[in-house]
This record gives C-alpha cells, sequence and structure tokens, in this order.
C-alpha cells in the first residue's frame, strides 16, 4: 500500500511539472508575438506635421485637424502620428524673429523624424517652402487659390490642394438672388486683412458676371459701431454677403454679431459660420479641405505621387433651419441639392426606446393600479359587512363625540364666581397649544390678557342673562396671542344672577389680519386721491401756463429776428429764450405729476444715466459725504423719458445728502438688475413677474419714523425749514407713470434706503445723436387758418406766419371759422386748429374735414399731446400735432410736414 502511495505522489508530482512548463511556454511564446507586433506596428506608423500661420488656433483649424486625423485614420493601413503646430508668422515681423522661427520649425522636423508636411493656406505655405529644400520631404499644400501657387517647387513629391472659392462664390450670389429675387443690391462686408482683401478682390472678379442683374457695394475695414449700424438700416431690396473672417479696424470680429443685428438675411461662403446666424450658401468647408489633404497624403507616402498633382475640394449648399424660418427663404426653389442643418427633432426621433420604455412602464402601472382597485374594492366590502354589524352600537357615542371633539371651534364652561375652567373641548390644543388637561388647570385670569379679562369679566357679571358676544387676546403656549371670538350663553340658575357660562370660541386672527390690510389699503387710497386732486389742480394751471407761454416764446423768436443785428439785445433775447426753455421743461414736469403728460419715452440705458446725473451733481455733494457707486456695467434698456429719470435721481440722491446735514456720512448708490417670478406688491405700486432695473439709493442719516415716513410722497409736506415739498411727490408721479413701483425702509438714527424699480424693455439701447439744428429754409406762400380761443396766442402765431411768408386767416370763434371751411375751402392751403376750444373742438373740426376734405392738410396744436394720442388711437383721421410752447424752428418743421 505504501508503495501504490509513492507512485501516486510521483505522479502527480510530475503532472504538476509538466503544466506548469507548457504555461510558461505559452507566456514566453506570447510575449514574444506581442514585442514583434509593437515593433512592427512602431517601424509602420508614419510621422505627419501640420502647419498654421496664425498663432492662435480658430474654429477652421479645428475642424480641419480634425477631420484630417478622422480621414487619414479612415484611408491608410499604417499609424499615424499627427503633430500640429501653429507657427505665428504675423507675429515674427522682423528677419530674426524669422529666422528663430526657421530655426525652430527644422528642428522640430528633425526631432520628430517628420514623414510628411502638411501647409495650410499661403502664410505656412510660402513660410515651409523657404526651408523645404534642406529635407526634401513630401508635401501637400492647402492653398487660398491657383493664384497663391508657388512658382518654383523642389523635385520631393508634392500635393496642392487649390481653394474652390470660385465655385463657392459665384453659387452663393445666383442662390441669393434665386432666394431674395427681389434684392436690387448686394451688401460685401470684409476685414482689412490680406486674407480678407484676398476673398475681396476675388468677390470684385466674379461681380463682373451679375452686374447686369444686381448692384454690388463693398464696405472694407469698417469700425464695429459703423458696421453694426450700417447693416442694421438695411431696406428689403438688399442682402449681406460676409466673407470667410471680417476683421475691423478695432481688431475686433464682428461675424457672430453681425447676422444678430442685420435687417436683411447674411449669406457667407464657410461653413464654421453656421449655427451663428449666417443664413448659409454654397460653403467651403474644414472638413472637404482635410479629406482631400489626407487622400493626398496618403498618395504621397505609398510613393503613389512622384510629381506635382492637384487635387480640388469640394462644396456644399448648407443652410441653418432657424435663419431660413426667420427670413422665409424658399430653399425649394435652388435647383442643387442643399443641406438643412440644426433643424429642430421631435422627441421621438431623439429618444425612441426611452419613450418605448416609459410606455410599457405607464401600461404596467395601468395594471397594477387596476388590479389594485379591484382588490381595495373587495376588501371594502369586507370591511363594510363587519362594520354594519357594530354600527348600532358605536352610532350614539360617535354623534356626541363628533360635536365636541371634530369642530374647529372650542366648546367650553365656566365659572364666573370661581373664575376657573370646569370644561374644554380638545379642539383647545389646535388654538393655543395647551391640552385640555392643561387649558382646565389654568386660572381664567391667565388664560387671556388682562385688558380682555377686565371686558369679559365686566359683560359677564352685570347680570343680564342674554348671550354676550365679545373679541379676546388668548395666551398660546409657546409664549405668543390669537384673537379670538366667544358667543357666551348664561347657564340657567336658581339664585337669578348666572354664574356658570358656556361659550363658543373661534379663531378671527385672519379677519383682523384683514381689517388691518383694508385700513391700509383705504390709507392708501386716500392717499392716492389726494396725489391725483392735486395733480388735476397742477395740470390746470400748468395749461393756462403753457398757453402764456407759447406768446412769451412766439414774441421772443419775432424779436430775435426783428433785434438780429442789435448788439445788446440779442444777449438779452437769448436769456429769455433760455429762460422760456426752462420755463417748458418745468410745466413739462409738473404735467408729468399731474399724470397728464409722459414725456417723450425712449430706450435709456440706466447706468449710463445715473453716471452722468453723479457727474452734474458732484460738485454739489459735501465733501464729508462719501459716495459708494455699485453701477452695473452692462447696458439696461429701458422705455422712458431721460428727462423725468434724471429729475428722479436727482431729487434721491438730494435728499440722502440732506439727510446727513452739517454730519460726515455716505451714500450708497446700486444700480443693477432683478427679476421677479412672482407678482410682488411694494410701498407704491405692484410688479407683475419680469425682469426690471433696480435703481437704489442708501443713506445713513437721520431717518424717519412711521409718522413722516407715510407722508414722504404728500405734495407739499416737508421736513426742510426751506423745502417746497414736491420732489418725492414728483419721483411718485414720474415712477408711477413709468409703470414702476417705490419701496422705502427707514429707521430713526440708522438711515434711509429708497429703491425705484422700472421694467426692462426687449429693445436694443443705442446712443442717442444731437438731431442737426434746423435751418431757415424758404418755403412758398400759402393761404393758412388759424384758429384759437385766446387772443393773444392767435395773434403770436398769426405773426409768426406772416413773417414765415404766410397769409393768415384768424378766428377765436370756432363755429365761424367752420362755416369759411364749408364756403371757402378750396382757397385754404392748411389749417393751425388748437385742441380745447368752446363749442367746437380742435378732434371735432378735424373729423369734419377728414370726412369732407380729405386733401386739406390739419395741425392741432396742443398741450396734451399724450391725451391726443389715447383719444385718436385706432382712428383713421389724419393730422399732425404741433405741441405748445412752441418757437420759429419747431413751428417751420410741422409747416413742412404738414405741407
Amino acid at each position: 500500500m505504501l508503495q501504490t502511495e509513492s507512485i501516486e505522489i510521483r505522479r502527480r508530482v510530475l503532472g504538476n511539472v509538466r503544466t506548469w512548463t507548457r504555461r510558461l511556454f505559452s507566456i514566453s511564446l506570447f510575449f514574444l508575438v506581442w514585442g514583434l507586433c509593437s515593433a512592427l506596428q512602431a517601424q509602420s506608423v508614419e510621422r505627419i506635421l501640420v502647419l498654421h500661420g496664425f498663432w492662435t488656433e480658430g474654429a477652421w483649424d479645428q475642424q480641419f485637424d480634425q477631420a484630417f486625423a478622422a480621414a487619414r485614420a479612415s484611408t491608410s493601413t499604417s499609424g499615424t502620428d499627427l503633430s500640429i503646430q501653429h507657427l505665428g508668422i504675423e507675429e515674427a515681423r522682423t528677419p530674426e524673429a524669422r529666422r528663430r522661427l526657421q530655426q525652430h520649425l527644422e528642428s522640430m522636423i528633425l526631432e520628430q523624424n517628420v514623414d510628411l508636411v502638411v501647409a495650410v493656406f499661403p502664410d505656412a505655405v510660402d513660410f515651409y517652402l523657404e526651408i523645404q529644400e534642406k529635407f526634401d520631404l513630401p508635401s501637400v499644400l492647402v492653398l487660398a487659390g491657383f493664384e497663391q501657387l508657388p512658382t518654383s517647387i523642389s523635385a520631393s513629391p508634392v500635393a496642392i490642394v487649390p481653394s474652390v472659392w470660385r465655385k463657392s462664390i459665384s453659387t452663393t450670389i445666383e442662390q441669393m438672388l434665386i432666394l431674395r429675387p427681389g434684392i436690387h443690391t448686394i451688401e460685401v462686408f470684409s476685414g482689412g486683412s490680406a486674407i480678407d482683401l484676398v476673398y475681396l478682390n476675388r468677390v470684385k472678379e466674379i461681380s463682373g458676371q451679375f452686374t447686369d442683374r444686381v448692384e454690388f457695394n463693398y464696405h472694407v475695414g469698417l469700425e464695429t459701431e459703423n458696421l453694426l449700424s450700417s447693416v442694421s438700416q438695411l431696406s428689403d431690396e438688399s442682402a449681406v454677403l460676409s466673407l470667410l473672417n471680417v476683421s475691423l479696424s478695432d481688431g475686433s470680429a464682428i461675424n457672430p454679431q453681425l447676422p444678430d443685428v442685420s435687417s436683411v438675411p447674411v449669406f457667407g461662403i464657410t461653413d464654421y459660420l453656421i449655427g451663428t446666424g449666417i443664413a448659409g450658401g454654397n460653403l467651403s468647408t474644414a472638413k472637404e479641405y482635410a479629406v482631400a489633404a489626407a487622400q493626398m497624403a496618403t498618395r504621397l507616402l505609398s510613393g503613389e505621387i512622384t510629381a506635382p498633382v492637384y487635387s480640388r475640394a469640394s462644396t456644399k449648399s448648407i443652410y441653418d433651419w432657424h435663419q431660413v424660418q426667420r427670413w422665409n427663404l424658399p430653399l425649394e426653389r435652388l435647383e442643387t441639392p442643399y443641406e438643412l442643418v440644426n433643424a429642430p427633432v421631435t422627441l421621438w426621433q431623439q429618444y425612441p426606446i426611452l419613450i418605448i420604455s416609459v410606455a410599457n412602464l405607464i401600461l404596467l402601472l395601468l395594471g397594477m393600479l387596476l388590479f389594485q382597485s379591484v382588490s381595495l374594492r373587495r376588501t371594502k366590502l369586507a370591511h363594510a359587512k363587519v362594520a354594519a354589524s357594530e354600527k348600532q352600537v358605536r352610532e350614539s357615542e360617535a354623534r356626541y363625540r363628533l360635536l365636541a371633539s371634530n369642530t374647529k371651534d372650542v366648546i367650553s364652561t365656566w365659572n364666573t364666581a370661581t373664575r376657573s375652567i370646569s370644561y374644554c373641548s380638545p379642539s383647545i390644543q389646535a388654538l393655543t397649544g395647551f391640552t385640555p388637561a392643561e387649558y382646565m388647570a389654568t386660572p381664567l385670569a391667565e388664560s387671556m390678557t388682562a385688558e380682555s379679562f377686565s371686558q369679559a369679566r365686566q359683560l359677564m357679571g352685570n347680570g343680564s342673562t342674554e348671550s354676550q358676544v365679545l373679541e379676546i387676546e388668548m395666551y398660546t403656549k409657546d409664549g405668543g396671542t390669537v384673537w379670538c371670538e366667544i358667543v357666551a350663553q348664561p347657564l340657567p340658575c336658581a339664585s337669578g344672577e348666572p354664574t356658570e357660562w358656556v361659550g363658543v370660541t373661534r379663531d378671527i386672527s385672519q379677519r383682523k389680519a384683514s381689517d388691518a390690510e383694508r385700513q391700509r389699503l383705504e390709507h392708501q387710497v386716500q392717499q392716492s386721491q389726494k396725489i391725483e386732486s392735486i395733480g388735476t389742480l397742477a395740470g390746470g394751471i400748468a395749461h393756462d401756463f403753457n398757453n402764456i407761454l407759447g406768446v412769451i416764446t412766439g414774441i421772443t423768436d419775432l424779436l430775435k429776428v426783428e433785434f438780429a443785428d442789435h448788439s445788446r439785445a440779442s444777449p438779452l433775447l437769448k436769456n429769455l429764450m433760455t429762460a422760456c426753455e426752462k420755463a417748458k421743461s418745468l410745466v413739462g414736469r409738473i404735467l408729468t405729476f399731474s399724470r397728464q403728460s409722459s414725456g417723450e419715452k425712449i430706450v435709456t440705458n440706466l447706468p449710463h444715466l445715473v453716471e452722468e446725473s453723479l457727474e452734474i451733481l458732484q460738485a454739489g455733494i459735501p465733501k464729508t459725504l462719501i459716495i459708494k457707486k455699485e453701477i452695473a456695467s452692462n447696458s439696461l434698456p429701458v422705455m422712458a423719458d431721460p428727462t423725468h429719470i434724471e429729475q428722479v435721481i436727482i431729487n434721491l440722491i438730494t435728499n440722502a445728502a440732506e439727510a446727513h446735514g452739517d454730519q460726515a456720512g455716505s451714500i450708497s448708490i446700486t444700480v443693477n438688475s432683478t427679476h421677479l417670478d412672482v407678482e410682488r406688491e411694494y410701498l407704491y405700486g405692484r410688479l407683475a413677474p419680469g425682469d426690471y432695473a433696480m435703481l437704489r439709493v442708501t443713506d445713513n442719516g437721520v431717518g424717519m419714523d412711521a409718522e413722516h415716513l407715510a407722508k414722504i410722497f404728500e405734495p407739499f409736506y416737508t421736513s426742510k425749514e426751506l423745502g417746497n415739498g414736491m420732489g418725492m411727490a414728483i419721483v411718485h408721479g414720474i415712477v408711477m407713470d413709468h409703470h414702476g413701483a417705490i419701496d422705502i425702509q427707514s429707521q430713526l438714527g440708522e438711515g434711509t434706503t429708497v429703491s425705484i424699480y422700472l421694467p426692462l424693455t426687449d429693445e436694443q439701447y443705442s446712443p442717442s445723436v444731437e438731431p442737426p439744428e434746423v435751418t431757415q429754409t424758404s418755403q412758398e406762400s400759402r393761404r393758412i387758418m388759424v384758429i384759437d380761443d385766446q387772443e393773444d396766442l392767435l395773434d403770436t402765431l398769426s405773426l409768426m406766419l406772416t413773417h414765415l411768408g404766410h397769409e393768415c386767416l384768424q378766428f377765436s370763434n370756432p363755429r365761424q371759422a367752420l362755416k369759411v371751411i364749408q364756403q371757402q375751402s378750396h382757397t385754404i392751403d392748411l389749417i393751425i386748429t388748437d385742441y380745447s376750444m368752446p363749442e367746437l373742438t380742435g378732434l371735432e373740426l378735424i373729423e369734419y374735414c377728414s370726412k369732407n376734405h380729405p386733401t386739406l392738410p390739419v395741425i392741432l396744436s396742443t398741450g396734451y399731446s399724450d391725451r391726443i394720442a389715447e383719444r385718436v388711437a385706432g382712428e383713421q383721421n389724419d393730422f399732425t400735432v404741433l405741441n405748445k410752447p412752441y418757437n420759429f424752428a419747431q413751428l417751420r418743421e410741422v409747416l413742412r410736414q404738414a405741407l
């Protein structure tokens, strides 16, 4: 037996040795084969160097490099070691810098053992050809055109991929004419760099084929502001052709902005701008150049090419779906195939598997719900049978418990003699937080405030047998109070005077809060009515003053003409006219306060307006005050009258400065944007959800108490010795007129914060340009009828028209003027009528002329231009408005428009 075991052990040992020997041999053979394959693969790796002329990598360069690597991988059977070098040739302007760059490139080619060089576009091609003879490497030259082809090429194999600019440009222009058949001009925008000028010259060369169909205008090297202004004002009879890279004179690239501001479609000749607003065209793509270059590289490395050979890239008609929809381009008119990119896809196209999975899950859930519904119904039926047998037992007990335990009102009884609570329903815990046991253990005097207890004792101790209703303030377990209403009924007593009472207590906290809110709203309405009443009075005074000011302005203008050569009178008349303009501005502000005029609202950049106002106020603010500014650097456009908003800014900052008196302090001015997700009500004004510009002025001055804060917007109310009380009232009128809101927070000794909110507008802000001064031009003499019930204003206007060379017919009675119009309308060239007149208004006169004499022009003279615009909105009456007061220049301009 021992011998048998020894033989078995030797057999196992030999078997293990043979097994491990085979394993070691297999591992060694694997590593040997792997090493040979790695060596063969390392020997078959081909090293390619791609050269770009610019220092920084652009979008086109990235697309070219990625497409070249992908095409090379698909067309080559061997491995590729791809290196990319951006030379920055434009930065190497001196001979020394260019020599160092050549040395760097030469050492790179030697160190990396480069097998082939790809030079992309003229700068890289010319630079590489200068050192090509030193290496005699095969190369692929990607050129901007055949005119960029070098005159001498070394004997090494060369493949040339020329530009497809001619086909791309000509086909794009042809497609522009097909898609926009109504255009008469093509606006070509180009930068001032060398490559931009190359493509510009190509467009000029090709444009000769189309001059009989369309006119070409060229814009080269414009500054950003001028370029955007030009593009935004193009008519529908134009289209824009944007070249490869528009670089402006100030160094900025405009292509991403150009389509956003353009009023017409923008076409291009390269594909990398698709998606940034370019509509499309017959585009040359970086991918096609890269594919052609990769194919040539494969043929060069395989030895197939021994002499210079050309391989032209192809072009594609590519259009952006969003821009096609925006400009309604009829692509079906194109005869050549086109590719539509960036088109929206349906959820089914994006996630078909997910939708199928969700649908199956919904069906599964519906099945489970159906099963659960059937099971629940069976369970309910079983429970109903069990409950029916116990119903009669529980019904009587549940009826009484339902009354006492489940009502929200608290049912309680108490004794006025012992001043203790004898019963309380469980709902007391929801009302006060005390359990019924805790509440009954509390003396009656300690369950409510002292004032409420005194009131309750007085009502219930008067010996009355009638029910009593009183409002009390009860204590809660957390230390607070809650307002309650108690309806108490005395229980019959043998002695006659009741001592036991039963009552129902109800929470009226919400009603108390509603009463407080109602009182606040009533106060706010009274405040608004007070401001509106004073505004109506101010508006009437301003209207009458407007007529007087019109006479003064007109006579002053006439005197300026009469005494134009009088050296002493001219400065005086100039000062008088300046005073008239100030009075006109004051009238406008009063009308704004009275909400009878909203001024001329334009798109205004609030941060810029605040900065300008601070420059004006800087000299008047005491040096002891520190101004802290947090003004947004971006544009915050609001639709507003800049003069009125400037008045708001000046009033707020002036009030903040005066709050410090002679003491040192600081004023913080913040301008930024804010977004409201829900409707919000402020001290004055309610704002809907949306985006708003916020102006906040904070001072650390004396502050205000609640009494002064409630009166701050009342007209003629002021806490200053020399104040007139109109500053914040005007701020209120202006902000309300601009559909904004005002919020104020103030405490005595801590300062005041005033926040103004104005709605942002979607319209683009552009800096205002001063209108050119109106020069006096000769006009043909006309026969003009002037109608105004104010005799002095009528005479002044007639004198001004006579001075301008016209014949005037004066009427202070509109009825008499109407009779003359009915009889002699053919002899009248123009009518100027006042808006507000007795017996017959200016609008009624205009309506008559519009129906019976539609060719007779009419000018309406009024100081209520905004009110007139509201009244005639949607009507067909055609007339011109002359705003009071007016001067010669304004009168002459309105006459020119009407005639």
